[in-house]
């Protein structure tokens, strides 16, 4: 749909036309608000990698990248060799899987871990060459260890949504199979706020 057919579409199931409680902007507000609660139910709903990539497929990325001398990769990296490879704006929403080409060029995956579980005094949870792993350092940097500048990293991302709007306009670019599910939690959304404000109004005084 085009965020003309998503408002055509919430107005029927709002059975209102000619916008009498929401305008345009405030429309547009709830379907980008909407876009990343369904994208998150997605995301937390259990699929594996794969089922992600194929129910996800137009906001799946693949990038590739190497590591500093600290075996650090900033999110800007792959964020703008991303942008530079699709010819679009990408902002990372979430890292799906990363791999490595290893020095026999075979591609191995590169295991997440939390940076404060890393266990150097346990040789089986010690990461290795064979055995690569990845943490977050903050909240836009990929920490790789163990450290090899040599090795070509694959990255494959969910890229953020773009924001819809209907000055433009801007369509958007979630699935086409997602866009009713946006469309009713957009009115789900809407019907809480029409509900808060009768609940304001009815306390206020006369």
């Amino acid at each position: 749909m085009t965020i003309t057919e998503f408002h055509t579409y919430f107005d029927i199931l709002c059975d209102k036309y000619g916008n009498p409680y929401f305008t345009t902007a405030e429309k547009d507000l709830l379907f980008n608000r909407a876009t990343l609660i369904v994208l998150e139910e997605i995301i937390n709903s259990g699929l594996q990698t794969q089922q992600l990539e194929e129910v996800l497929y137009p906001l799946i990325l693949r990038g590739y990248s190497t590591m500093n001398a600290s075996g650090v990769i900033p999110f800007s990296t792959i964020e703008a060799q991303l942008t530079a490879a699709y010819g679009q704006n990408v902002v990372i929403y979430r890292i799906l899987s990363v791999s490595q080409a290893n020095s026999l060029g075979t591609i191995i995956p590169v295991r997440y871990r939390s940076y404060n579980k890393l266990n150097y005094s346990n040789t089986f949870k010690t990461p290795s060459a064979t055995v690569p792993v990845f943490s977050y350092i903050g909240s836009s940097n990929l920490q790789f260890l163990p450290v090899n500048q040599a090795l070509t990293n694959y990255i494959t991302i969910i890229k953020k949504p773009l924001t819809v709007s209907t000055g433009g306009p801007v369509n958007s670019d979630m699935p086409e199979a997602l866009h009713n599910a946006i469309v009713h939690k957009a009115v789900d959304l809407a019907g809480i706020g029409s509900r808060d404000q009768e609940l304001v109004n009815l306390n206020q005084p006369k």
